[in-house]
């Protein structure tokens, strides 16, 4: 804001006649009130902009912080969806090289008044909805989404949420020393910062090529479902079902009939079918495909709980969705992806660095993308050769663990 005003022509604000023709324009009165309600408060902030960082420059080194990374993820560029699980686990392994103690997720809104100003009247014409409607689900998305995303990394990992991105602005420039993105700034234009979200399919496979991301469940969401699995699964095999229910591409959504099939076709004697419903569908009434199938509704609400319940379910089963980083990006959890076979969905993961039929570089034998759509013969045959692989490892570890010399 302050650059604006100065590149404003500030010659032609100190220009007699052209002051002289505002004041014959808008008379002596009221060009003293536009002065008081639109120049002086700029230059105010201009003036109280530069006067900081004279008197407090001096004392930056020391207020620097040594023990942090800061990372800074703003909403101007980025999304507030489960892409923060990936920034996160991408700013994690910064955090590995560079020898840091800390972590800390810093939002940042995307403006001084909104947190995603640019969607809200894009959104609001395509699903017939008011700005405010959009404007209290991105308050909802930060609140149980951004926020508890950093329960994936540990006690390690901190969060602070900023009202306005000056505030923002001024605490980089007087606290952070060590910032992820390494060449993000609150100083650079969006259009320079957007090279650097590290949100995206693209920036992950670049980190990941050679090591594993290093997302993990808390110890107390693992002991709560263990507890529930206990009491539920009777000694089963638990297998997990997330379905996509949601509003926006639908084209994309898990097809019911096929995944109630599936559940009702495996032995429900060794394996205990677990369904995940879409947040925004958990609380309403299940659709007559779902019946008599257990739907476990606290982990979608709970981010903590649906990781833990993925890393300690014999088997998770999805379409392409966001709350499945947990899966992909957890070492411990054992996966099979099935991806949408809808071509622009192809072409894009295409463009992100996926080629068709591969699976993630950092992917174990257990973690699997699916190339085909989500029918229950698909969904059938993948579980079955999976579970092979899972059964002959786990023999042989009994084997190793029996062995005496």
């Amino acid at each position: 804001m302050a650059k604006s005003i100065i590149t404003h022509g500030r010659k032609r604000f100190l220009s007699p006649s052209y002051l002289a023709n505002k004041i014959r324009e808008h008379g002596y009165r009221n060009s003293l009130g536009i002065l008081r309600r639109r120049i002086l408060p700029k230059l105010y902030e201009l003036i109280k902009g530069k006067m900081l960082n004279v008197y407090f420059a001096p004392f930056s080194k020391v207020t620097r912080q040594d023990d942090i990374l800061y990372a800074f993820y703003d909403l101007g560029t980025s999304a507030l969806d489960f892409g923060v699980v990936v920034f996160l686990s991408i700013a994690e392994e910064e955090r590995i090289r560079l020898g840091i103690k800390n972590l800390c997720l810093v939002v940042v809104p995307e403006t001084d008044n909104d947190l995603q100003k640019s969607k809200n009247n894009i959104l609001a014409t395509k699903e017939n909805r008011s700005e405010r409607s959009i404007q209290q689900e991105w308050e909802w998305r930060l609140r149980n989404i951004i926020m508890p995303s950093i329960s994936s990394l540990g006690p390690h990992c901190q969060i602070k949420v900023f009202s306005s991105r000056k505030e923002a602005y001024y605490f980089e420039n007087f606290f952070v020393r060590f910032i992820f993105p390494v060449k993000y700034s609150m100083s650079n234009p969006t259009s320079v910062n957007i090279n650097y979200k590290n949100t995206t399919l693209s920036y992950l496979i670049k980190e990941f090529q050679k090591t594993t991301p290093s997302i993990k469940s808390s110890p107390r969401a693992i002991q709560y479902v263990s507890e529930w699995i206990k009491l539920k699964a009777n000694g089963r095999k638990v297998i997990t079902i997330t379905l996509r229910e949601y509003i926006r591409k639908p084209e994309r959504n898990s097809r019911l009939k096929e995944w109630a099939d599936f559940a009702r076709s495996i032995d429900n004697n060794i394996f205990f079918p677990v369904i995940l419903r879409d947040t925004d569908e958990s609380l309403r009434s299940p659709p007559q495909e779902l019946d008599g199938l257990t739907v476990f509704h606290q982990p979608v609400w709970n981010i903590e709980l649906r990781s833990a319940l993925y890393e300690l379910s014999y088997l998770n089963l999805y379409k392409d969705n966001g709350p499945c980083c947990f899966c992909i990006l957890n070492r411990n959890v054992r996966y099979l992806n099935f991806h949408s076979m809808i071509d622009s969905v192809i072409d894009n993961w295409k463009d992100e660095g996926m080629h068709f039929g591969a699976s993630y570089p950092w992917s174990n034998q257990f973690q699997k993308i699916v190339w085909k759509e989500d029918y229950c013969n698909n969904i059938k045959q993948e579980f079955d050769v999976m579970c092979g692989k899972i059964e002959k490892f786990e023999n042989n570890n009994k084997k190793l663990k029996n062995y005496k010399l």
